[in-house]
């Protein structure tokens, strides 16, 4: 029987994604593992030590070559592989959410290992996560990861309904998706430090994995030009202004 976190019994009530969805997740989760997180293939992608453009351009090619295996032709692969290229609003949209709900989906386990940790530690003998001051803070940041993943679906839905929000290369979609993304990554660095604040120095030693997450939550949070950049995007999906 698969257990309370199993993924597929977890994001399948409520329409929430399709078994389908749910093993190309695992897969990508998988292949992210153990061929983007191993070796020098991150520090790769940015050209290594040198900043080599060649070896950076090789290394790409690798990782998308990897992801379109695995049936992720998206519209931000490069156009010599199908997709749009990485100049398209579309493409910019699209990565910004996909960027957005990998915070979220990197926040939520470290939630779940600060609940087992003050599960297994007491006060008084009593669990520390039972005391009030700390389910307090538990359950407000299992409210922030909610609140985020349904802004994010709110966001995404936009997209689905060019009639209503207009086209996803417009200047408001790009405002929306950039907000998103915001959010999300914002969230996810707060619950972070959160659950660091709750573990104690456990938080930020390698026994646990949350100070690794906790890394690569702030990169992505950097990515695209910064949080302060894509704030000042976000005001586009409100009125058109020219940013700089």
């Amino acid at each position: 029987m698969a257990g309370a976190r199993d993924p597929i019994t977890k994001y399948s009530q409520g329409g929430l994604a399709t078994e389908k969805d749910i093993m190309l997740a695992n897969a990508l989760h998988e292949y992210i593992d153990k061929q983007m997180l191993v070796g020098d293939v991150r520090q790769n992608l940015d050209g290594g030590f040198h900043r080599d453009e060649r070896l950076a351009k090789k290394t790409f090619d690798e990782v998308v070559k990897g992801l379109i295996k695995l049936d992720c032709a998206r519209a931000w692969l490069p156009k010599k592989y199908g997709g749009l290229g990485v100049e398209s609003n579309v493409t910019y949209c699209v990565m910004m959410e996909e960027l957005g709900r990998g915070d979220l989906g990197v926040a939520e386990p470290c939630l779940e290992i600060v609940e087992d940790y003050t599960k297994d530690r007491f006060i008084a003998g009593k669990p520390v996560r039972e005391r009030s001051l700390f389910a307090a803070k538990i359950g407000k940041m299992a409210m922030q990861i909610r609140a985020a993943r349904a802004y994010s679906m709110y966001i995404a839905s936009m997209f689905d309904h060019p009639e209503l929000y207009g086209e996803t290369s417009s200047t408001p979609q790009v405002g929306r998706a950039a907000s998103s993304k915001v959010f999300s990554t914002s969230t996810a660095i707060e619950i972070m430090l959160g659950c660091m604040e709750l573990m104690g120095s456990y938080g930020y030693c390698s026994d646990y994995d949350v100070e690794k997450y906790l890394r690569d939550v702030i990169i992505i949070h950097l990515w695209m030009g910064g949080v302060q950049l894509t704030t000042l995007e976000s005001a586009q999906a409100e009125y058109p202004f020219e940013p700089w």
